[in-house]
């Protein structure tokens, strides 16, 4: 690079990993920086492999390959998994690929959560709560989550990118910290249901709660002496109007 180049601003493209000046970037005014994510470079590479895959598209697949958007390789199509809503019914990414863009989005995912729990308030750069003072970083919750088997604390669900969240066993609403010896990753529908209790108070929530349902469970839903309409319609089904002989409507 040259002198007057180094004194720009920098930043690292998310594609090629390679550290550019800010100029090599188009301007993007929903990023947080008013730069695009991707070097130009990066970006006329992949809109011209989209012009490509577009073109491959309207072929029809007798030929058997396929090539992938990510690593831009021709593989066998039987590289690629299963799409309905593809155009060819295919992925655009390779198994391979797949998987990467799967782990990437769950780790980007992980990072938000994580910048929430921090206290910053989404894509303005500004505090949310200026009362916290501990910080987690992405690193220690993907390790925790390896510990958790990839599943929510307390229901054991799959966490995926989808229902992915961070709770405070005590919350700080009760003077709680936000380390991550007081953090546990769950699934949405378990935070929403645990509010300000802290874990103890919502295991035991949880214990009694099944117990009450148990019980509703194991109960006559109504008295055995009752019978409803429904029920005696099939027990005893409605008489058949029948002619007599005298012109009047009489029941069996």
């Amino acid at each position: 690079m040259k002198i007057e180049e180094l004194s720009e601003k920098t930043k690292i493209c998310l594609r090629c990993n390679k550290i550019k000046i800010i100029s090599k970037f188009n301007k993007r005014t929903a990023e947080k920086d008013g730069y695009s994510n991707w070097c130009k470079d990066c970006y006329r590479t992949y809109v011209n492999m989209q012009k490509k895959i577009e073109r491959q598209e309207r072929i029809i697949i007798n030929t058997g390959v396929k090539i992938c958007k990510d690593c831009l390789k021709e593989l066998s199509i039987d590289n690629f998994y299963i799409d309905r809503d593809s155009t060819d019914g295919r992925n655009i990414r390779c198994s391979v690929c797949a998987r990467e863009y799967k782990r990437r989005m769950k780790n980007h995912k992980i990072s938000r959560r994580v910048s929430d729990a921090n206290g910053n308030c989404g894509g303005r750069g500004k505090t949310r709560n200026k009362n916290i003072t501990d910080k987690i970083t992405t690193k220690e919750v993907i390790e925790l989550l390896d510990k958790q088997n990839n599943e929510c604390f307390y229901c054991r669900v799959e966490i995926t990118d989808s229902n992915i969240s961070l709770d405070h066993a005590t919350p700080l609403s009760r003077n709680g910290k936000n380390i991550i010896s007081n953090i546990d990753i769950v699934c949405v529908d378990c935070n929403m249901l645990k509010g300000i209790k802290t874990k103890e108070e919502f295991i035991k929530f949880l214990k009694d709660y099944i117990e009450r349902l148990n019980k509703v469970n194991s109960s006559p839903k109504a008295d055995d002496n009752y019978i409803s309409q429904a029920q005696r319609a099939e027990i005893e089904p409605e008489p058949q109007n029948i002619i007599s002989p005298r012109g009047l409507d009489i029941y069996n």
